[in-house]
């Protein structure tokens, strides 16, 4: 994994992202197995890269679209920087709540929805204390 990362072409670049927390109506959370790597077979979150002259919310919609088949509008909570040896991103954080689960997947291997209290060993690095955190902050 680790040569992985140092040939993704994303790394040493600022990137904005977009991240999307889909819950169902039991509150489980929606994670998605990549294919791809960097971190293939590892779960995450849905989201990607804010093209250019695109908006944080538009960004939002589109990647939720794109990799899920949902055609909805997710709400803003949470903007954060994440630094570290390989990367700089800067995350724009959205939730959305969904009451059916007709997922239509575009760019990952598979989905499953888990609790938020006993997600997968093999997820993407920060993305559990990502999804806690705004679990939290989301339900109160």
């Amino acid at each position: 994994m680790i040569d992985d990362i140092k040939n993704d072409p994303h790394r040493g670049k600022v990137l904005p992202i977009v991240r999307i927390l889909v819950f169902n109506e039991k509150y489980q959370c929606l994670l998605l197995k990549r294919k791809k790597s960097p971190y293939k077979e590892y779960w995450e979150v849905v989201g990607g890269k804010i093209n250019f002259r695109e908006s944080s919310e538009n960004a939002s919609a589109r990647e939720l679209l794109e990799e899920t088949g949902i055609d909805s509008k997710p709400m803003f909570f949470d903007v954060i920087e994440h630094i570290d040896d390989d990367y700089h991103r800067i995350l724009f954080s959205f939730f959305v709540k969904i009451n059916h689960s007709d997922i239509k997947l575009s760019e990952h291997s598979e989905y499953e929805w888990f609790d938020v209290n006993n997600l997968p060993d093999k997820i993407i690095p920060h993305t559990r204390g990502f999804i806690e955190k705004a679990s939290k902050r989301i339900s109160s």
